[in-house]
């Protein structure tokens, strides 16, 4: 009677032996969701059977929770810079008098449509190509500084 109580366990102890190692190999795989693995395993396994397995996944999720905080805190960085240059931006002025001439044409701005560039130069709409690029300088201005 004994032996065929080994018999009947052996295959038993081999599947989990196999379960287990399966789980301890793939604990990230999008396929084995935790709360489920959990839920559909024997109710005779104790915790210490698995416990390898529910190391390595509470790791895992620790970590993808956290790379979710650096990353909304790294886009929360980005946003404050965007709105500082924004600010900075919209408190810049320029002033046109009616001296005022164009640095390419040299004829007066008066009441045309003209482009202010970050240094100071000021020129016709019409008399510039490029407006990320100043037509006097040369210096290329990025859209986020152009446009705050």
């Amino acid at each position: 009677k004994e032996k065929e109580k080994e018999k009947t366990k052996q295959p038993v102890d081999y599947n989990r032996d196999r379960v287990i190692s399966l789980l301890n190999r793939y604990p990230n795989h999008p396929q084995l969701q935790p709360l489920r693995v959990l839920e559909v395993l024997p109710k005779d396994w104790s915790v210490s059977d698995v416990s390898a397995y529910i190391t390595r996944v509470m790791r895992s999720q620790l970590h993808q929770c956290r790379q979710a905080q650096v990353e909304r805190q790294l886009f929360k960085m980005d946003h404050l810079q965007v709105q500082c240059q924004h600010v900075s931006a919209r408190n810049r002025y320029v002033a046109i008098t009616p001296s005022k001439a164009c640095s390419i044409c040299n004829r007066r701005i008066d009441d045309m449509v003209f482009v202010a560039y970050p240094n100071n130069t000021v020129v016709h709409y019409n008399c510039t190509e490029n407006l990320q690029v100043c037509p006097v300088t040369g210096v290329r201005f990025d859209d986020a500084f152009l446009h705050g």
